[in-house]
């Protein structure tokens, strides 16, 4: 059996997301996949109890400090430590070795890197997350230093694939994009109904995944002052710099529920009469390709999502805003929707995350 170490910038309990999806889907195509991933510093960062359960994953964490990208000192300090654990779990034979991040070319040594086949998979505009910020040109001259050594790149959408043509003079025929998809097994038709955050009979609006600055809360508050008989629910862990929070309070029809189970999610979305993805625009929302879409989608649910590059992938089956107004009268239509359109179900059947996998396992395989 081929094995594969895929060294990931998200804690395998964190919120389940590309990373964990890939590995998964890679295991069952006759990979053992480790995992190796930081440990969550506390508690309050793991979202997920257990494993999901995949055969052939194997999970590693290193605890870390926390930090890092404000003090070099600690950079340092968790860069030795990983260095040191990759060191000794290299001491196995892998057939690929796979980063995801820009500063993990400093946990790899020269004999790593020579000895290994390395493949980068990138999944956001990471100089984007640390703009006006030291550490952002630092995370560029990384990344550059990666793209030279990556014997293949996968990148989840178009945008990172030009940005890093453009930025790095990256080589276009190792860069192939691979989308986000979703767990068709989990997002089912046929889960129970919840009443694990709802328990009124009003219409309900919904988000489903991480608030951070990225989510447009001016739009949420407009959206739940015009329509004040419909209840707004943002599900997911919300970061600490988000001000999600003070913005809301005085809204009773905008719930804040934190974070939820994975497998509880399906049943969450089941009751919701619209799906929404409520982004602001910029850099880093540019090169995003939402899971959340195909996972709502996967329900049949109607979705409103703002509209840039990667949701008009989706034109045809979701209702598109640019503008407040413009969010305000997609809503209403989408509210007013009276049957199901199946067509959302089955492109989600021919997104899935076992289809990314085998793309993923054939690209760096050519």
């Amino acid at each position: 059996m081929k094995s594969i170490l895929y060294i990931s910038l998200a804690d395998w309990y964190w919120i389940k997301q590309r990373p964990q999806h890939l590995c998964e889907a890679m295991s069952k195509l006759n990979y053992e996949v480790d995992y190796f991933c930081k440990k969550a510093w506390s508690r309050v960062g793991r979202c997920q109890q257990q494993s999901y359960g995949a055969a052939n994953v194997n999970v590693l964490r290193q605890t870390r400090f926390p930090f890092e990208s404000k003090s070099r000192m600690i950079e340092k300090i968790n860069n030795i430590i990983i260095k040191r654990r990759i060191k000794s779990i290299l001491k196995k034979k892998y057939s690929f070795v796979i980063v995801t991040y820009p500063n993990q070319i400093k946990c790899l040594t020269e004999n790593i890197i020579k000895e290994n086949r390395i493949i980068y998979d990138c999944m956001d505009n990471y100089k984007e997350l640390f703009k006006n910020n030291k550490y952002s040109e630092d995370l560029g001259v990384m990344e550059e230093k990666v793209l030279s050594i990556a014997e293949k790149v996968v990148v989840s959408s178009e945008q990172i694939k030009k940005n890093l043509i453009y930025e790095y003079k990256a080589e276009a025929k190792k860069i192939k994009v691979i989308n986000n998809g979703v767990d068709i097994n989990n997002f089912n038709l046929f889960v129970n109904r919840t009443n694990i955050v709802f328990n009124n009979n009003k219409q309900k609006v919904g988000y489903i995944g991480t608030v951070g600055n990225w989510v447009d809360i001016e739009l949420i508050k407009f959206a739940g002052s015009n329509r004040p008989e419909v209840n707004f629910y943002i599900i997911g862990p919300i970061l600490k710099e988000c001000p999600i929070y003070e913005e809301t309070r005085k809204f009773k029809n905008i719930h804040l529920t934190g974070t939820k189970d994975y497998r509880e999610i399906p049943a969450i979305l089941k009751e919701l009469d619209v799906a929404i993805i409520p982004f602001k625009l910029n850099k880093l929302i540019e090169c995003v390709n939402p899971v959340k879409v195909y996972e709502y989608l996967a329900m049949n649910k109607p979705v409103v999502a703002v509209k840039y590059k990667e949701t008009e992938h989706f034109k045809d089956l979701i209702y598109l805003y640019s503008s407040k107004e413009e969010f305000l009268e997609k809503l209403n239509k989408a509210l007013s929707e009276k049957t199901i359109d199946t067509s959302r179900r089955e492109y989600a059947l021919k997104n899935s995350w076992e289809i990314r996998g085998k793309e993923f396992i054939e690209f760096i395989n050519e």
